[in-house]
């Protein structure tokens, strides 16, 4: 019998390179969300300057010379994405979504769902890499670097 664990059990890296976007609660959707966008290397600079270059010049996108997703357009997210899935393989998505409606009552600062979020989607990650993630995500009102990291350090989240 043949055993293929990478069939079975998904991609083994010992390296991933992890960018994660939120998603803000709006008057229209209260929930919180982050997208994982996970490769063995970095995204190189090329990919994002290949879909730039798709773009009319017109585009909000192209005049900044960055994707943000809540600011762009579906033609600048969907040239990014066919960028991406053009040069970066392999690559895993993976998004989270949480409803505080769901809580039953349990209230949460935005700040603490939106790391407690973030960490559920990086526990995705660490199922498929052995070895050092590497984190990029776009910081906003109710996340930012310094406080996700000492929220992730804290002793009653690591995993054994």
């Amino acid at each position: 019998m043949n055993f293929d664990s990478e069939a079975r059990f998904g991609p083994s890296w010992d390296e991933a390179f992890v960018y994660l976007d939120e998603q803000h609660p709006s008057d229209t959707d209260p929930s919180f969300a982050v997208g994982l966008l996970m490769a063995p290397a970095p995204i190189a600079e090329a990919v994002t300057a290949e879909a730039l270059g798709l773009l009319p010049a017109s585009n909000r996108a192209k005049l900044r010379g960055c994707f943000h997703a809540v600011d762009d357009g579906k033609e600048a997210q969907t040239a990014f994405a066919n960028a991406i899935r053009a040069h970066v393989t392999p690559a895993e998505f993976f998004a989270f979504r949480w409803t505080p409606a769901n809580e039953k009552g349990r209230v949460r600062p935005p700040h603490e769902l939106h790391m407690q979020v973030a960490a559920l989607v990086l526990d995705h990650a660490r199922s498929v890499v052995r070895g050092h993630i590497n984190i990029e995500f776009a910081s906003g009102p109710t996340i930012s670097l310094e406080p996700f990291e000492t929220w992730l350090a804290s002793p009653w989240l690591v995993a054994t």
